[in-house]
């Protein structure tokens, strides 16, 4: 559910102008808080040649819940 938190205006050298809207996803925002903590429980963990890491191939993926989960 994308959230609109900004609106600006860029003007280019040429005289161009873009309007960006800046959103905030909350689905997207949930996803970097999970892959955050789990960087941070993951720190102290030194990759090894040749061994798979905690976080190899490893995808957090979400939606947003209704009424009905």
């Amino acid at each position: 559910m994308p959230i609109p938190t900004a609106q600006r205006v860029v003007t280019w050298e040429d005289g161009q102008q873009v309007e960006v809207n800046q959103i905030r996803c909350l689905v997207c925002g949930a996803t970097d808080l999970l892959k955050r903590d789990f960087r941070k429980r993951h720190e102290k963990h030194e990759p090894v040649i040749g061994q798979a890491s905690p976080g190899d191939g490893r995808m957090f993926v979400g939606r947003q819940l209704t009424q009905e989960d």
